[in-house]
């Protein structure tokens, strides 16, 4: 009987241990989840399918007072509703909870480290069109594409 507890015991153990429940998509640095501003209509923002997995970008378009220059990389994941952030030079940052900014682009605010805005579109053609970054408040910097 001890063997067949002790059996039992190393075959749970194995079996919470499976390497397939590894999530690689969120990063080891900071994370933020965003708090919806109901109050000025936002609405909890849907990720489509096409546009999941990762995307290798680069910055263009950069204005004066971009973090980023052109020609920045960058690494972009979409895994459901959260965005992994892999600037290259940057620790990278996952971020949580977008709100629907248009039809085809929802977005992700990072309001507890870089103040940024990651706005996702999708293209009329389906998958990624661009990312555009903003301010906070709105104010364009640059977009990866």
């Amino acid at each position: 009987m001890k063997k067949i507890i002790a059996f039992s015991l190393c075959l749970v153990v194995l079996l919470a241990c499976n390497k397939d429940d590894d999530d690689t998509s969120i990063c080891s640095g900071a994370s933020c989840s965003y708090t919806l501003n109901t109050s000025a209509g936002e609405v909890p923002g849907s990720v489509p399918s096409a546009l999941q997995g990762e995307h290798n970008l680069s910055a263009s378009y950069a204005s004066a007072n971009s973090p980023f220059s052109d020609g920045t990389t960058g690494k972009f994941t979409l895994d459901g509703n959260v965005l992994t952030v892999e600037i290259e030079n940057e620790a990278c940052i996952t971020l949580y909870n977008p709100y629907q900014s248009s039809f085809a682009e929802v977005s992700f605010v990072d309001d507890c480290r870089d103040n940024l805005i990651y706005s996702v579109s999708e293209s009329s053609q389906g998958g990624l069109n661009e990312i555009n970054v903003a301010s906070l408040s709105g104010n364009f910097y640059c977009q990866f594409k």
